[in-house]
C-alpha cells in the first residue's frame, strides 16, 4: 500500500466547528449533546445537533442541492482552510483528476421525509423540493463534487457504521491505480427525522447523554458529524510526512466490529477479537515501516 499524503483535514459536529474548535471541546469534554428538539414529535433523547444550520442556506450558484446535510456539509467545507487546500490541489492536478470519495447513510433524506410530510393534495411533491438530486443517496457527494469545482471520480459509500472506514480504502486504490492524483475523502451524516421521531427508536434511546453499548449503532443518525480529508500521491515529500491510510481504516473498522461482537456476545469476546487483529495490524504497519526506513 503507497503512502499518501494528507494536505488538509477538517471535522464539524454539534460540539465544535473546525479542528481547534474540536481540540477546546474535547479537553473540556463537551459532547454537544442536547435534549432532543428535532422532528414533529420528538422521543424523549439527546442528540448531538448543529445549532443554527437551519438558518445557513447554501449560496445561490449551489440552490439546486439546497437541503439540511448539504448545508452541513458546506459549513464544514468552509472550516479549517479545507476549501483553500483542495483549490490549491485543483490547480496543480487539474479539476478533473481530483475524486470525491464520501461515505454517508443519511444523505439528504431529511429532504425527501419533509417532501413526503407535505405532500400536495394530488400526491406530488412541494415545487421547492421537486429536485431529483436530493432525493437520492448520492445527493451529498454530489454537492461536494460541484461545490469544490471537481470534474474527477465521485463516489458515494453508503455501509452504514463503515463508510467512512471503507472511503480511504478507495481513495487509497484510486490514486494507486492511477484513476486520480489526490482525492477529497470523508464523511456527512446529519439528524434525521424517522432517527429522532420514529418509533422504532423510541425503545432503545434513553434520556440521559451516555447511550447503552448495544444500541450505539441503531442510534447513529441522532447526531450531525462531517469529517472531510484531502489526500495526495507522495510527490516530493519525505515518508515521515506520510500516513498509512488503509491501517488507519483497519483500526476503525476493528472498533466498530468490536462493538457489534459485544452486543451480540458480551463484553470479554470482543477484547480478545481486538487484540490480536490489532497485533495483527501494528506488525504489519512497523514491518512497512521498516522497509521504507521509518523509525
Amino acid at each position: 500500500v503507497a503512502p499518501l499524503r494528507i494536505s488538509g483535514y477538517t471535522a464539524t459536529w454539534a460540539g465544535a466547528q473546525g479542528r481547534h474548535a474540536t481540540l477546546a471541546a474535547l479537553r473540556s469534554r463537551r459532547s454537544g449533546l442536547r435534549p432532543n428538539d428535532f422532528s414533529p414529535s420528538p422521543i424523549a433523547t439527546c442528540i448531538g445537533r448543529v445549532a443554527g444550520l437551519e438558518g445557513l442556506p447554501l449560496p445561490a450558484h449551489l440552490a439546486e442541492w439546497e437541503c439540511r446535510n448539504n448545508r452541513l456539509a458546506w459549513l464544514a467545507l468552509q472550516q479549517d482552510g479545507f476549501i483553500e487546500a483542495v483549490t490549491s490541489a485543483r490547480l496543480h492536478y487539474g479539476a478533473e483528476r481530483i475524486a470525491v470519495v464520501l461515505g454517508t447513510s443519511t444523505s439528504s433524506i431529511g429532504a425527501t421525509e419533509e417532501a413526503y410530510r407535505t405532500l400536495l393534495p394530488d400526491g406530488r411533491f412541494p415545487s421547492a423540493l421537486r429536485r431529483l438530486i436530493i432525493h437520492e443517496p448520492h445527493s451529498t457527494a454530489d454537492f461536494v463534487h460541484h461545490a469544490l469545482g471537481l470534474t474527477g471520480i465521485c463516489v458515494t459509500v453508503a455501509t452504514a457504521c463503515s463508510s467512512s472506514a471503507k472511503v480511504f480504502g478507495q481513495a487509497e486504490r484510486l490514486i494507486r491505480t492511477g484513476l486520480a492524483d489526490a482525492v477529497v475523502v470523508g464523511g456527512v451524516g446529519q439528524v434525521a427525522g424517522e432517527a429522532a421521531g420514529g418509533p422504532g427508536v423510541a425503545p432503545l434511546a434513553g434520556r440521559h447523554h451516555v447511550l447503552a453499548r448495544q444500541v450505539r449503532a441503531r442510534v447513529a443518525h441522532l447526531l450531525d458529524v462531517v469529517g472531510a480529508v484531502a489526500v495526495e500521491a507522495l510527490c516530493g515529500v519525505g515518508v515521515a510526512e506520510a500516513v498509512h491510510l488503509s491501517v488507519i481504516g483497519a483500526h476503525i473498522r476493528l472498533e466498530l466490529l468490536s462493538v457489534a461482537v459485544a452486543a451480540v456476545f458480551g463484553d470479554d469476546q470482543p477484547r480478545l477479537i481486538h487484540r490480536r487483529i490489532l497485533d495483527v495490524v501494528r506488525g504489519v504497519a512497523r514491518r512497512t515501516d521498516r522497509r521504507r526506513g521509518v523509525v
